[in-house]
Parts: C-alpha cells; structure tokens; sequence
C-alpha cells in the first residue's frame, strides 16, 4: 500500500486545517512542489500553501 502524496487540489475541495477548521479551495495556484490555495472557510477567505492544509 501506497500513501498518496500531495495529490493535485482543485476548486471545490473540502480541506481540514488545524486552525481554520474545515474549508472550500476556490482557487488554486502551482507553486513550486506545493499549491497556494484561496480557500473559504465559512467566510473567511485565505491564502495557505497546500502543506498546511490535509485534503478531506
């Protein structure tokens, strides 16, 4: 068994950060071996690169 690493995220997403809580990817940029994700949580829009983040 294989773990996944760091697939792609796309729009849509539902992701789970440690403060932030659960959010939406609205949009989401390449950057270097990570992305910059625009995500919403609840409202509350950030930008946060992919490794701070876990994909749900």
């Amino acid at each position: 068994m294989t773990i996944e690493k760091q697939s792609a995220y796309k729009k849509g997403d539902l992701v789970q950060h440690k403060i932030f809580g659960m959010g939406r990817v609205q949009k989401a940029v390449k950057a270097g071996k990570d992305y910059k994700l625009t995500i919403n949580f609840g409202g509350n829009v950030r930008d946060i690169l992919s490794s701070f983040v876990e994909k749900l």
